[in-house]
């Protein structure tokens, strides 16, 4: 059998993954789709920074957060599932 088939081609693959994190924002598409999210650009409610005038907090990209070493890294090492998963 052939090495090629034994080598993984999507980089990142392994989790945990932050759509499942107590920290995970997911954007609003739009006013007009009401309840309609994306992922993508999700952001995380762990790392942002706050408005010195306003008071309001713009997070970081989740993504931004996952390639950074020192915020969660690709070990998700902030990551707290959101909804534990029950025994089996």
């Amino acid at each position: 059998m052939l090495k090629l088939f034994e080598k993984e081609f999507i980089r990142k693959s392994g989790g945990p993954f932050c759509v499942h994190c107590m920290h995970f924002l997911e954007k609003e598409i739009n006013h007009l789709y009401e309840g309609v999210t994306d992922s993508k650009y999700g952001r995380c409610k762990k790392f942002g920074e706050r408005n010195c005038v306003s008071g309001l907090v713009e997070y970081d990209y989740a993504q931004n957060c996952r390639d950074d070493p020192s915020k969660c890294s690709q070990r998700g090492i902030f990551f707290s599932r959101a909804f534990p998963t029950s025994p089996k």
